[in-house]
């Protein structure tokens, strides 16, 4: 449901897309609406950040700045971005969170471009629209952007930096942990399958109107917990108010995508409050803000070579779970294995690795795969199916009444490599394999996040559990590791 708050006003901001462009909502207010004041303004900031980031030889990836009023917050922003090159991007994807709505979506925009007093950023429509397609729960508001701040911060830091880019603006109006986990998948495969120099950038401001020594200690907890990746910590203390952060859910956004590339920490390159900009503004409670920057390979790799060649489009998914179905139904109804048609070339007909995992009411009800790829994946999703719903021994075979309860989930593997120490093992982005003799057990990525394991709960289980070995087995050098990712995705997303 919209903010009562906003019946008022957003008819007004819905008129600014009347040409498609959308239209600043705090020029002249939060920072100058002169071009040329601006461009000083935004000038004066940069001056005064004492480094270069480059100079410490860090690549942004994610980048973590505040958005409020610059005179407030302006100092931190232009540390956040000053080691930014023109050209070193072609698209910033910006992830802010509604300040005024929470209507259970995730808010893309139907603009073709932001203006500012600086000109014009025109919004990538081939991502943003192959995002909005994704799931009815991402929508393109103009409405949801209209009156926001969070986005329209951070675009002049960006064009003095960067120059030309394009960027897909995404405001989250919903606290629905699975709509944002979904549309973190999604975003992950659209900008690996752009094939463009992405930047992503998270807006958010962190305490509101404390004293400035509890805000000061408050900020450091929570930019502690960013820094060092801890987001179940984190999201824990924000709900039990011990950390704040107006931009939390985009975080979890950023969360889910720095889980998928291994990354485990971020630098810390600026942090204050307002109060030690405007002394004057400490009696009436300040407002905290960070400025943090990941790297793609900080912290952790993605294994070459370990992801698969394409991801799977929306269409490829609903095909594969359609043929999920269609296989364990045409073996009821029949008795034999279902032997689909092939389908045109791509990734559909290319060789993978799949777990195809049924469940009933939220429990298993039969999960079987293959580690490695024996055939293509049509194919292998058909088999796999079957084998899940009939020859699971965990399982008696699922019965005709049965389907209309059942829930398919499909994992797409990529091909497991050997890792020499358990501790490269990252907790809900790695399945793990543990070998040891003639025994040996497997662990999806998802265990971790359905479980709630720490990791070695995690290993411990696995080891135990499925192996049938030692439960400390993964700390010996005879155990043999191997990691996979997968591409999960579920009938419930459909």
């Amino acid at each position: 449901m919209r903010n009562a708050l906003l019946t008022v006003p957003f008819l007004f901001f819905l008129s600014l897309y009347a040409a498609d462009i959308r239209e600043p909502a705090r020029a002249g207010q939060w920072y100058s609406a002169d071009p040329q004041a601006l461009r000083a303004q935004v000038a004066g900031l940069f001056a005064q950040v004492p480094f270069d980031s480059t100079a410490k030889g860090l690549q942004p990836f994610i980048i973590v700045a505040p958005h409020a009023g610059f005179v407030y917050s302006g100092r931190v922003a232009a540390h956040a971005y000053a080691g930014l090159k023109p050209k070193q991007f072609d698209v910033v994807v910006i992830l802010g969170t509604s300040h005024s709505f929470q209507n259970g979506v995730v808010a893309l925009s139907p603009a073709a471009a932001f203006r500012t007093p600086l000109g014009t950023v025109p919004v990538d429509r081939a991502m943003t629209d192959r995002l909005a397609r994704a799931d009815k729960r991402f929508v393109q508001s103009a409405e949801i952007h209209g009156p926001e701040h969070s986005i329209e911060a951070q675009l002049p830091f960006l064009q003095e930096r960067l120059g030309n880019f394009s960027m897909v603006p995404v405001l989250t109006a919903t606290a629905d942990r699975a709509t944002l986990d979904r549309f973190a998948k999604e975003l992950i495969a659209v900008i690996e399958a752009s094939k463009k120099k992405v930047l992503i950038v998270v807006s958010t401001d962190l305490s509101h109107y404390h004293d400035y020594h509890t805000a000061a200690k408050m900020d450091g907890e929570t930019l502690h917990l960013i820094s060092e990746g801890k987001w179940e910590e984190l999201r824990g203390k924000i709900a039990s108010g011990a950390c704040e952060a107006c931009g939390y859910h985009a975080f979890h956004l950023a969360a889910r995508i720095l889980e998928h590339y291994g990354v485990t920490s971020g630098t810390l390159v600026k942090a204050e409050n307002s109060g030690d900009v405007v002394q004057e503004s400490r009696p009436g409670g300040v407002v905290g803000y960070g400025a943090v920057i990941f790297e793609k390979n900080k912290g952790g790799t993605v294994n070459e070579g370990s992801k698969p060649g394409a991801q799977t489009t929306t269409e490829e998914r609903k095909y594969l779970l359609d043929l999920a179905r269609k296989s364990i139904e045409h073996a009821l109804r029949t008795g034999k294995e279902f032997v689909p048609e092939k389908p045109a070339k791509g990734v559909l007909t290319a060789d993978r690795a799949v777990f195809v995992t049924l469940k009933k009411h939220g429990d298993l009800r039969g999960c079987i795969g293959q580690l490695e790829a024996r055939g293509p994946l049509y194919l292998a999703v058909a088999e796999m199916a079957n084998s899940a719903a009939f020859h699971d021994p965990r399982f008696t075979p699922v019965k005709q009444d049965e389907m209309r309860d059942i829930e398919i989930e499909i994992s797409i593997l990529t091909p497991p490599q050997r890792i020499d120490t358990y501790k490269k093992v990252v907790l809900k982005r790695d399945g793990v394999i543990a070998r040891n003799g003639y025994r040996g057990g497997v662990f999806l990525p998802q265990v971790a996040e359905e479980t709630g394991w720490d990791i070695d709960t995690f290993l411990g289980e696995l080891c135990a559990q499925k192996a049938g070995l030692p439960r400390d087995c993964y700390k010996d050098n005879a155990t043999q590791l191997s990691v996979f990712q997968v591409e999960l995705f579920s009938e419930k997303n459909y």
